[in-house]
């Protein structure tokens, strides 16, 4: 009687994937979870004791606006080869990834860093995997994601999911507001996980350095009060910038 040959190992049922080596890859790292602002928390640094010296790159570029000849009417004609050398373009910045932060209702943010090829999807993945099981159980309640200036809004439907987060200009950062549709998880006093809460810590104030050194479009928003008389009163304004801008982190 002659004998089989032993199977190949290739031949061999392979046993299936485990739901945790398949759940493990998330999209998202380094997740933070921020305290609502407390009355006396200021986002703008104190102003550095010793007056800042000026590095090198701003000597030079100072020094090259001052040589560069008047713009205007009264400005020479210049060959495309000297404009090209008195105004080089300057280099676009290349992003590999967007440290995003979702503000909440109560103000208290969760923060988390993404690719820049994310799309909403992730984002709308990332809320719900953190949020209470109560409030993500909730039947009849949707999250939405809203911003202003121009004031726009994002839910978890086939047309918003597929919009990645690079072409709404959220690279390096953004701020995006949550909220839901019924009044009862809009009321909540919490919305994520107990762990996550239980490790909450104050929003990070930044440098004076980090805050000076970053570009506008970065810097967070401040209230600005003006006050002026009408009629022998005192009238009170506020303005409001951006929401989607935010001091560096």
């Amino acid at each position: 009687m002659s004998q089989q040959p032993a199977p190949a190992s290739s031949d061999l049922a392979q046993p299936p994937p485990t739901a945790s080596a398949s759940s493990s890859a998330v999209p998202w790292s380094e997740v933070r979870y921020f305290h609502p602002p407390s009355g006396t928390t200021s986002s703008i640094p104190p102003p550095p004791s010793t007056d800042p010296e000026p590095t090198a790159s701003e000597l030079k570029s100072t020094f090259l606006s001052s040589s560069r000849p008047p713009t205007g009417p009264d400005a020479p004609l210049l060959t495309a080869a000297a404009r090209a050398r008195l105004y080089p373009p300057k280099p676009r910045k290349t992003y590999t990834s967007i440290r995003l932060r979702l503000r909440f209702p109560d103000r208290s943010m969760l923060e988390a860093l993404l690719p820049v090829s994310a799309t909403i999807a992730d984002v709308f993945a990332l809320l719900q995997h953190h949020l209470d099981p109560a409030v993500a159980a909730a039947a009849g309640s949707q999250a939405v994601l809203w911003q202003t200036m121009p004031r726009t809004e994002w839910r978890d439907t086939e047309r918003d999911r597929s919009v990645r987060l690079d072409s709404l200009g959220w690279a390096p950062n953004a701020l995006v507001n949550v909220k839901w549709t019924d009044d009862a998880t809009m009321n909540r006093s919490s919305w994520l996980k107990d762990e996550l809460r239980n490790a909450a810590a104050p929003v990070p104030v930044p440098s004076w350095d980090e805050a000076a050194s970053a570009p506008a479009s970065q810097q967070q928003p401040h209230q600005r009060d003006d006050t002026k008389k009408d009629d022998g009163k005192k009238v009170r304004m506020r303005s409001q910038g951006d929401q989607r801008a935010f001091s560096v982190w």
